[in-house]
C-alpha cells in the first residue's frame, strides 16, 4: 500500500492578519441555533507546515483491498476528481478540485450511506475574491466579501475557509496526510474534514438528517447565503424560511412548528438586525 503524505496547502494572500481570536458569525441567523459557525484559528505559522505531495500523478489508498480514497496531483496539489470511502466501500465523500481548491459539487456521506451535505463551490471567483482582497482598491469592488475584508478581515478569510463550509475547529487540522484525514473522517466522533482548505461557496448548499430531511437548503452568491433558505434545529422540530442578502437576514423571517403552522414573524431591517418579532395567536 502506497501513503502519498499531504496538508493542504491553505496560504492566502491576506493570511498575515489571522489571529487567535474566532471570527463574527457569517450570515447565521440569530435566533437560529444550527449550523453555528465557530473557529478559533490558529496563527499562520501554527497551520501552514507542508507536506510535499507527488508532483504529478494519481494518489490513492487500500486497506485490505477495499479502496480508502482515490484522486490526482497535479504540480503538487490535488486537482481532478477526488472520493473517500468508509471501511465496506461506503463512500464518504466526492468533488472535483483545481489546483486543490474544490469546484463545482462537493458531496459527503455518513457511513450508512445517507447524504449529509452538498456544497456547491466556484475555484475561479475564488481567486478573484483572493485579488480583489489584495488590490483593496478604496472605493472599487465587484464582491461583496471583499468590501468586508476592508472592515473584518478576519471575519471575510473565515467565509472563504474550509472551516467555515464545514464547521470544524481549524486548529485541530493536525493530520499529515491524506490517508489520515480519511481515517479522521470515518470515525463518525469526529468533525469532518475536507482534503481542501479554503473554497468560495456558489449555489447550492444543504445540510440533512440522517433520514433525509434537509437542515440547512438554500444558496450562495459570490460566497455569502443570498435568497430563501430553511433552517431546521432538528429533524421533527421547529423550522425557519426566510431570505439573505449578502450574507445578512432581511425583511421577514418565518418560523413554524413541528405540525407546520405559523409560529412567529420576526422583522429584519436592510443592516440584517432584528427589529422585532411578532407571535401568532391561535
Amino acid at each position: 500500500m502506497k501513503k502519498y503524505f499531504f496538508i493542504p496547502a491553505i496560504i492566502l494572500l491576506i493570511a498575515q492578519f489571522i489571529t487567535a481570536q474566532p471570527p463574527q458569525k457569517v450570515g447565521t441567523v440569530t435566533f437560529h441555533s444550527t449550523d453555528q459557525k465557530k473557529i478559533t484559528i490558529g496563527s499562520f505559522a501554527e497551520w501552514t507546515h507542508l507536506i510535499q505531495l507527488p508532483a504529478d500523478g494519481a494518489v490513492s489508498a487500500q486497506l485490505q483491498q477495499q479502496l480508502l480514497f482515490s484522486g490526482h496531483v497535479k504540480k503538487q496539489k490535488l486537482h481532478g476528481a477526488w472520493e473517500s470511502f468508509y471501511p465496506g466501500n461506503k463512500k464518504l465523500d466526492s468533488g472535483y478540485l483545481r489546483n486543490g481548491v474544490p469546484d463545482g459539487e462537493w458531496k459527503r456521506w455518513d457511513s450508512s450511506g445517507h447524504l449529509l451535505a452538498i456544497r456547491q463551490y466556484d475555484a475561479g471567483k475564488l481567486q478573484q475574491v483572493k485579488e480583489e482582497m489584495r488590490l483593496a482598491h478604496p472605493k472599487k469592488y465587484f464582491y461583496t466579501l471583499s468590501a468586508l475584508y476592508k472592515t473584518d478581515r478576519l471575519q471575510a478569510l473565515y467565509a472563504i475557509s474550509a472551516a467555515y463550509s464545514f464547521s470544524f475547529n481549524q486548529q485541530k487540522r493536525s493530520m499529515q496526510s491524506l490517508l489520515q484525514m480519511v481515517e479522521n473522517n470515518s470515525n463518525t466522533a469526529n468533525s469532518y474534514i475536507p482534503v481542501f482548505n479554503e473554497c468560495l461557496h456558489h449555489g447550492l448548499y444543504m445540510n440533512f438528517f440522517a433520514g433525509g430531511i434537509a437542515r440547512d437548503s438554500g444558496y450562495y452568491k459570490n460566497g455569502l447565503r443570498d435568497g430563501v433558505w430553511l433552517h431546521r434545529n432538528s429533524a421533527a422540530g421547529y423550522y425557519f424560511i426566510g431570505s439573505y442578502k449578502n450574507g445578512s437576514p432581511v425583511k421577514e423571517w418565518k418560523q413554524y412548528d413541528e405540525d407546520g403552522r405559523l409560529y412567529a414573524i420576526i422583522f429584519y431591517n436592510k443592516e440584517g438586525r432584528e427589529e422585532w418579532t411578532k407571535k401568532i395567536r391561535r
